[in-house]
């Protein structure tokens, strides 16, 4: 991956290109604030992961941090990291 195209997928992650991006999956962290439009404790915030697909690579992906303030808004980027898919095994446990 070259240099002018890490900067092109870095330089708006509020509203990324969709020739460049497809998001993936929404991720859910920190909660501190128990709802949307409650308002948590001076300090508090939550934190959610989104993670898009580089379009133009086979198997990596960009991992967007982000986290609110006090009231549940006012989203900032607070972490960037590209990353690679891992297979997960999980077993189920079913009765009859």
């Amino acid at each position: 991956m070259e240099i002018a195209e890490i900067n092109k997928l870095l330089s708006n992650l509020q509203h990324p290109d969709p020739k460049l991006l497809k998001k993936v999956k929404l991720k859910k962290g920190h909660t501190g604030i128990p709802d949307e439009y409650g308002e948590g404790n001076q300090g508090e915030y939550n934190e959610y992961d989104v993670i898009y697909k580089i379009l133009s690579e086979k198997d990596l992906f960009l991992k967007v941090t982000y986290t609110t303030d006090s009231y549940a808004s006012n989203d900032a980027v607070t972490g960037v990291q590209i990353v690679k898919a891992k297979e997960k095994k999980v077993t189920v446990y079913e009765y009859e």
